[in-house]
């Protein structure tokens, strides 16, 4: 019932193009008016004022703003704006359609109200789950793929373009961790690995590209298209803009290809899964060769984690046995060889060693699992199961069996291996506690 608004409004908007006025933006019942000047923007308000009581429409007077776009701290004294002869309140921020616009433009601005949107919404996610226990990993990543990410990428297409992404990575990080009960200063590339998952920032750089590559494609009438046009004009002319951005994440996942002026590719769901497979490609090679291999607190990691998937023990219903592993594996545990990281001076690798047994050896994840003394009982029960899928167990060297194990698919398996660990924790634990007793 709206559709002849424009038809009502003053031509005081800002030329898209030589021919092409934008003075409004209606979605439902939203208006956004839009003019260059001061006395194009009142008279884009008496003309609404005119229309509405034409037709018996009532304005939110309430929810009426203004906001001028200015680099300068103070607005001359005699700049006002009527309503009905009411004054219109003139804010410095406002909120359209989940965006937050600012009188000084800013990527920035928009990312931090989408994180501290996510923030929000993830309290009200840890809300939910608190009166159930800790859920699987699983099912807590799918609450967040369904509850917070779609608060955190709305409008990602536009404002993400170069715009810093590490505390939203940060944000998701922190989730993940505390789903597997890890340390926050384990090794993000072993919570990434072990989840299978590429980090939320990546996502979000897809989207940007599927946008350019649907707006270089769409029709020349379209608003939007005329926005795209002047970035990409600018562009040319050495400024640096979303256009700017959107191509060096082009080049950056190996899709140069999708910048074309002449014949733009459409985006088709063939096309949509290429840049989604470009993406992830792109990151598991970062992971596998920088992430993993550069990391040095991750040497006994990248020994049986040879493929980015999620690993098979998030799905034990058992919690304590669930949280062993991610510990063990991700080297967020209490053995010498990683409190030995954190002394002052820090301790010799060579002299790490197991204060649970005699054997002198470094206390690492290879020697608790294979031939600590300490835990040899429950090690032979672990190990008459990894006999039944592993036969030639027996055969292999310490790290083949190392790697056998933790890289075991079998639910049996698995849960007797996390049951060994998170008895090797308490024992330990209770250890460490007697001298004090």
């Amino acid at each position: 019932f709206l559709k002849d608004l424009g038809q009502h409004l003053s031509n005081c908007g800002i030329y898209m193009t030589e021919t092409d006025l934008l003075s409004y933006l209606l979605w439902a019942d939203d208006l956004f008016l839009i003019s260059s000047t001061p006395d194009g923007l009142q008279k884009l308000l008496n003309d609404l004022y005119d229309y509405c009581k034409k037709w018996h429409l009532i304005v939110n007077t309430l929810k009426t703003k203004v906001l001028i776009y200015t680099n300068k701290r103070q607005l001359p004294e005699d700049t006002h704006f009527y309503f009905n002869g009411k004054p219109v309140d003139i804010t410095e921020k406002y909120e359209y359609l989940g965006c937050l616009f600012t009188k000084k433009p800013s990527k920035t601005v928009q990312a931090d109200a989408a994180l501290n949107n996510a923030r929000r919404a993830l309290f009200k996610v840890y809300g939910y789950l608190k009166p159930f226990g800790q859920k699987l990993p699983t099912v807590a990543c799918h609450l967040f793929d369904t509850l917070i990410k779609p608060v955190i990428e709305y409008g990602s297409e536009v404002w993400a373009a170069g715009a810093n992404l590490n505390e939203i990575d940060r944000l998701e990080r922190k989730f993940l961790k505390s789903i597997l009960n890890v340390k926050e200063q384990t090794a993000n590339a072993a919570v990434y690995g072990e989840y299978g998952r590429i980090p939320l920032s990546f996502k979000i750089k897809e989207k940007v590209i599927k946008y350019f590559v649907k707006l270089q494609s769409k029709n020349t009438e379209c608003p939007t298209k005329h926005a795209f046009e002047t970035s990409r004009n600018l562009h040319d002319l050495g400024y640096t803009t979303w256009y700017t951005h959107a191509v060096r994440l082009n080049r950056e996942f190996g899709l140069i290809h999708l910048i074309d002026t002449t014949a733009p590719p459409k985006l088709t769901d063939t096309l949509k899964s290429t840049i989604k497979n470009a993406i992830i490609s792109h990151y598991k090679e970062q992971w596998e060769n920088m992430d993993i291999a550069g990391h040095t607190k991750l040497e006994t990691y990248r020994q049986f984690k040879n493929e980015f998937k999620p690993e098979a023990y998030l799905r034990l219903p058992q919690k304590k046995y669930r949280n062993a592993l991610a510990h063990f594996r991700t080297s967020s545990h209490h053995l010498a060889i990683e409190t030995g990281r954190h002394t002052k001076p820090i301790t010799p690798q060579d002299q790490r060693l197991c204060k649970m047994c005699e054997l002198g050896e470094i206390e690492n994840e290879e020697h608790v699992l294979l031939t600590c003394q300490a835990y040899s009982e429950s090690r032979q029960t672990l190990f008459n199961i990894a006999r039944k899928h592993i036969p030639n167990i027996s055969d292999l060297t310490k790290q083949e069996q190392l790697c056998a194990i933790l890289c075991a698919t079998e639910m049996d398996l698995i849960t007797e291996l996390g049951k060994y660990l998170a008895g090797l924790e308490v024992k330990r634990l209770n250890v460490n506690r007697e001298p004090s007793q």
